[in-house]
């Protein structure tokens, strides 16, 4: 096998693992009463890093495992989230002078 040929075949299974990814987790449901982790800022406004740095010091809802299973995804609960948000200060708007 040539180098393209090599090149072309590594560029191949990169993309069909990127595509088993994506399917592996559901897309972003406003419906539904869980969310996963990777969704939580859609509902908190903060990163997945500062996130883990909350939780670790008790200031944000911790997240639920969803099976035993090394590869299963966190859940958090909606409603937990939403009054994480709602207690939250808010940062006063900037007056210009």
């Amino acid at each position: 096998m040539s180098e393209r040929e090599l090149q072309s075949k590594r560029e191949r299974k990169k993309r069909k693992r990127k595509q088993a990814k994506r399917r592996r987790y559901a897309a972003y449901d406003p419906l539904s009463d869980v969310v996963l982790s990777r969704h939580q800022h859609l509902i908190t406004g903060v990163s997945e890093t500062t996130a883990w740095r909350l939780r670790r010091r008790g200031k944000f809802p911790a997240p639920i495992k969803l099976t035993d299973g090394d590869n299963s995804p966190y859940v958090y609960l909606r409603s937990e989230l939403i009054s994480w948000r709602a207690s939250r200060p808010r940062a006063l708007p900037d007056r210009a002078a």
